[in-house]
């Protein structure tokens, strides 16, 4: 009788939880996978760099919001480095402002300061060509544009939601009854 009185509070403290969560999520934490190119537009075989990394941050569902954190490596023939930063993304019209947060040279054959190129903590504004994220936290983003100095940016961010709450809540109520049902069995 006791065990049952304990399970029939769980479940209808585990109603409470997936309501209140539920009301409440307009925050959805995400990871972001980032791979791409940046290269010089008149002569792209010339310096062209790859860059690969990721993130984590939060979709704001309501606001239609994304702020997230980076590190990414950049490699070339001749060079490379490691660029960490924050952005914050309104992914309706893809236009955003970011900081780079700290650049490393981990290889300079020609000892030229890559990292000097960054403005390290100074806010900037970007706009992306395509930025698309559902209610859920998933969708990519695309950098796709070149600079007025002639550099070609080629670069997509895949976003995916980093806990899959809704999937989660399902498996733990199912466990839940599967419980219950053993109980009222014996």
């Amino acid at each position: 009788m006791k065990l049952s009185a304990f399970f029939q509070q769980l479940s209808s403290s585990l109603v409470l939880l997936v309501v209140c969560s539920t009301a409440s999520a307009a925050l959805i934490p995400v990871n972001l996978a980032m791979q791409g190119t940046v290269s010089q537009e008149s002569n792209p075989s010339f310096l062209t760099e790859t860059q690969t990394g990721g993130g984590t941050g939060f979709y704001d569902t309501e606001n239609d919001v994304l702020s997230y954190t980076y590190a990414i490596t950049a490699v070339t023939d001749i060079y490379e480095y490691d660029l960490t930063g924050n952005s914050t993304l309104i992914t309706a019209t893809g236009a955003g402002i970011g900081a780079y947060t700290s650049c490393t040279n981990v290889r300079d054959d020609y000892q030229i300061n890559i990292c000097s190129y960054f403005s390290i903590g100074t806010d900037t504004p970007f706009q992306l060509s395509t930025s698309n994220i559902d209610e859920n936290g998933n969708g990519i983003l695309i950098f796709d544009f070149t600079t007025s100095d002639d550099v070609h940016y080629d670069i997509a961010y895949t976003v995916t939601s980093a806990v899959p709450v809704p999937a989660a809540a399902w498996l733990f109520g199912s466990g839940l009854v599967g419980l219950v049902g053993l109980k009222r069995k014996k």
